[in-house]
């Protein structure tokens, strides 16, 4: 499933390449680990990579939720009050954000069919469209599952949690790897040298346990772990939240 996910985005990135088109290559990352982890969360790809701008729309939803958390942590009434409003009447009061209310509708209807026994889509299938193993939602409904856990509402929360950590932490590296791969030409040519003995064509094709035995192939991997943004949040606690509540009535009085 995941080589036929980078197939296609290498397709696409020719064509980019022969028309002499400028690409954002964090929205076709983003675009590609979104299909991958829709797969393995739900059973099928959303087709991101496919897209014409590769739903970009969609990578700014999930910026825009991240972005929310730290607001949700020191106002959880505010999460509350958000839930109880249906998601038509929230489409109407932000009508620019239509791609994070879609998220969260299709998170809802995915959670809700995995509670049904008869849901066809427990499955991650592969190129051939064979079944090969559980998707995380078949996982987080077996029956081995605590009843008390399986709930609509926790699978909305893992599911939105699910996809934004998949999606945007290994775009987020991949798109900072690239970057150092153009930008530092000697580390492209050593990275491209070592790479032409597993694959010493552009259709020779390999398994990720011989890649990951490349001793350079993993090295510009971890400048780019280190160098992209980690994610951050307050703990949430009644003592955090006074201390944090009196720094800022103190600046406020100075000023």
């Amino acid at each position: 499933m995941i080589e036929e996910r980078v197939n296609v985005l290498m397709k696409r990135l020719e064509g980019f390449h022969q028309n002499q088109t400028v690409v954002r290559l964090d929205d076709a990352f983003s675009a590609l680990t979104a299909d991958i982890i829709a797969s393995y969360c739900f059973g099928k790809s959303w087709r991101f990579v496919e897209a014409a701008n590769f739903r970009s729309d969609f990578r700014a939803a999930v910026s825009d939720v991240a972005n929310f958390v730290h607001i949700g942590q020191l106002c959880p009434w505010l999460i509350g009050l958000l839930r109880m409003l249906p998601l038509q009447q929230l489409r109407k009061l932000q009508p620019g954000k239509a791609a994070v209310f879609e998220i969260f509708s299709e998170v809802s209807d995915q959670a809700d069919r995995s509670l049904k026994s008869n849901d066809q889509q427990r499955f991650i299938p592969d190129v051939q469209g064979q079944q090969i193993q559980e998707t995380i939602f078949a996982k987080l409904t077996s029956p081995d599952v605590q009843s008390e856990e399986r709930t609509l509402r926790r699978l909305q929360e893992e599911g939105l949690v699910v996809l934004g950590a998949g999606t945007e932490t290994t775009a987020g590296t991949l798109t900072v790897a690239a970057f150092y791969l153009a930008w530092n030409k000697e580390i492209a040519r050593k990275l491209r040298a070592e790479l032409e003995q597993l694959l010493p064509s552009p259709t020779s094709t390999t398994s990720v346990l011989q890649l990951e035995k490349l001793p350079y192939l993993v090295r510009p991997s971890s400048p780019s772990l280190n160098i992209l943004t980690h994610l951050v949040t307050l703990k949430n606690t009644p003592d955090a939240r006074q201390r944090l509540y009196t720094k800022a009535s103190v600046y406020h009085t100075v000023r």
